[in-house]
C-alpha cells in the first residue's frame, strides 16, 4: 500500500502506526498536484480534537481563520505530478484511490489512468460533483457506493 501525505506530523505518526501494525506500507512525504515544483504548505501543528495532526493543513494560508494561524507553520513541499509520482514510488497500478485536497481533487483525479482501479473515494464540492462522476464514467466507474456531504464513492 502507499499513502501520500505532505504534513510532517502525519507521516511521522502513520510510519509508527504502520510499523507497530507490522503492515507493509509506504508513507510517501509529498503532495500531488499539476505540475513537479517545491510549493510553501502551511501545516497545522496541533492535536486536532480527534488526535489528527494536519488536520487544518493548507497551500492556501490566505483560507485559515485568523485565530487559529499561531498555529500553522511554513514548511516546503515536494509536490509531483501523478506520473511523476507513480515512477518515483514504481507503483502504477491501485485498486483504491482516496483524494482529499481541498480544491484539487479534480485536477488530480483527471491525471490518473483509472481503467484498472476499483474504487475511488473522492472529497467534493456540489461545483465539482459532476465532473468528477464524468471523469470515472469514462472509465467505467459509474456505481455510487457511498454519498456523504463531503465525500463520494465510485465503483464499478
Amino acid at each position: 500500500a502507499l499513502v501520500v501525505d505532505p504534513t510532517i506530523m502525519a507521516v511521522v505518526n502513520a510510519r509508527i502506526n504502520y510499523q507497530e501494525m507490522r503492515r507493509n506500507v509506504t508513507v510517501a512525504p509529498c503532495a500531488i498536484g499539476a505540475a513537479n515544483e517545491n510549493k510553501t504548505f502551511w501545516e497545522f501543528t496541533q492535536k486536532y480534537a480527534t488526535s489528527r495532526y494536519g488536520y487544518f493543513s493548507t497551500f492556501k494560508y490566505e483560507e485559515v481563520p485568523e485565530e487559529v494561524k499561531e498555529f500553522f507553520i511554513e514548511t516546503l513541499v515536494d509536490v509531483m505530478d501523478y506520473k511523476t509520482f507513480c515512477d518515483t514510488y514504481n507503483q502504477h497500478h491501485f485498486d483504491f484511490i482516496t483524494i482529499d485536497t481541498c480544491g484539487t481533487e479534480l485536477e488530480i483525479l483527471s491525471q490518473i489512468d483509472l481503467s484498472k482501479t476499483k474504487l475511488v473515494c473522492v472529497a467534493y464540492t456540489e461545483l465539482n460533483k459532476w465532473d468528477i462522476l464524468s471523469v470515472c464514467k469514462e472509465y467505467g466507474l459509474n456505481n455510487i457506493v457511498y454519498q456523504s456531504p463531503a465525500n463520494i464513492v465510485i465503483g464499478r
